[in-house]
């Protein structure tokens, strides 16, 4: 699993904070801290050492592609039985909202 992720930016559990659930659906997503800045922390469980490729895929157009439109991934971080991708935080009150209303 390491070898797969090994392109992206592997962050120290440690690095990273967590304050607050800002949603709690199929993932859980946290507000936290990565580096001095306002982050969102979502949360992927890893099932018998493996995980889904929506994981890959959000690593590969976080991080490779720049938009307005898109939040930036930071990286990623593996700890117990849990994967972690530390991406841009959007204070807006939804990523749906940011992506469609043009006042943001």
């Amino acid at each position: 699993m390491i070898e797969l992720l090994s392109p992206y930016n592997s962050i120290k559990y440690s690095e990273i904070s967590f304050d607050e659930i800002l949603d709690q659906g199929n993932l859980i997503v946290y507000k936290g801290y990565y580096q001095n800045k306002t982050v969102a922390i979502k949360e992927y469980p890893i099932k018998d050492d493996e995980f889904d490729d929506s994981i890959i895929n959000e690593l590969d157009i976080g991080t490779g592609v720049r938009s307005c439109r898109l939040l930036k991934v930071y990286g990623y971080c593996i700890h117990k039985d849990m994967i972690y991708l530390i991406m841009e935080y959007i204070n807006h009150n939804s990523l749906w909202n940011f992506i469609n209303d043009d006042k943001y």
